[in-house]
């Protein structure tokens, strides 16, 4: 008898779960896909090389404004702990590589605020851009269908994806496939 309560609770948790995740994706899928610092448009850029945020003083700022290099953007927020692990091994192969080649953006989905207070604390040596529910929509263009941080994809200098990663991504292996994707890349 208590195991098929037991069983009976897990399967109402299951469908309880279940119905909430598809709920979410369903609403996420239906929303206006949206174009630049957080506004919602009827267009969406379809090359990431256009896509427009804000960075963490207030400017708007362009992916291409670190184009022609291959770009690593990081998808993350100071509330995800996944994101915060991963984070100082991309800080040690920004600066390991030459910025002229390799570019590491990260997009966060959270307050400007909250992201310049860890990029200061954390001594961060590449930019961080800001977004909001809009951030969704762009991982989402990209190809993370759930919309799960962290997120991280490799662009060629023509927007063009190189690479994606979902979850954290492991200095070691970060490393050896960007390393990779730079000879193909001839940067």
């Amino acid at each position: 008898m208590r195991i098929l309560r037991l069983l009976l609770l897990l399967g109402v948790v299951l469908i309880a779960g279940t119905s909430g995740f598809l709920f979410h994706k369903a609403q996420l899928s239906s929303a206006v896909q949206v174009s630049g610092v957080g506004q919602q448009r009827d267009t969406f850029p379809s090359n990431p090389l256009d896509w427009t945020f804000l960075d963490t003083g207030g400017e708007e700022r362009s992916i291409s404004d670190w184009a022609p290099r291959l770009l690593v953007i990081n998808f993350w927020a100071t509330w995800c702990p996944p994101c915060i692990t991963e984070i100082p091994g991309f800080v040690r192969i920004q600066e390991a590589l030459d910025t002229r080649d390799v570019q590491f953006v990260g997009i966060a989905l959270d307050s400007a605020s909250a992201v310049l207070d860890f990029s200061q604390s954390n001594r961060v040596n590449y930019p961080f851009l800001v977004g909001d529910d809009d951030v969704i929509a762009y991982m989402q263009q990209l190809g993370n269908d759930i919309g799960a941080l962290p997120y991280t994809v490799v662009l060629s200098n023509k927007g063009q994806v190189l690479h994606s990663h979902q979850g954290e991504w492991e200095e070691a292996s970060a490393k050896v496939t960007i390393g990779k994707l730079l000879l193909k890349s001839g940067n």
